[in-house]
């Protein structure tokens, strides 16, 4: 799995590019996002190009939220695509983690310019 990284003043933007995060990825992903939050407080995940996610991966989001939150860490994440948005609802992850529609909702909810 490829990422795409962006900084928005103090929000970094971490895209990645695989269609799945299932449990083949999820050790490098969860790896990627948690160095990330470590070196970031405030980052946005932008899963657009993710179509597929199985629990294994979603797991991983929910692992590294909980890891960055006693620092003052903070991920919001958006761009779900149907599939990923349908298993976020089942998993009850959209109660755990902000999502938003579009990275220029999340950057104005961390309160950084779109």
């Amino acid at each position: 799995m490829r990422f795409r990284f962006r900084q928005f003043g103090d929000v970094a933007a971490v895209e990645p590019d695989g269609s799945t995060l299932d449990a083949e990825r999820a050790d490098e992903f969860r790896h990627e996002l948690h160095a990330h939050l470590q070196a970031n407080r405030k980052v946005l995940l932008d899963l657009n190009a993710v179509a597929f996610a199985d629990s294994t991966g979603l797991g991983a989001i929910l692992v590294c939220t909980h890891r960055a939150a006693p620092s003052g860490g903070k991920l919001r994440i958006c761009g779900l695509r149907p599939l990923v948005q349908e298993m976020f609802h089942v998993l009850r992850l959209d109660r755990m983690v902000d999502v938003h529609a579009t990275p220029e909702e999340a950057l104005l909810a961390f309160g950084a310019p779109a």
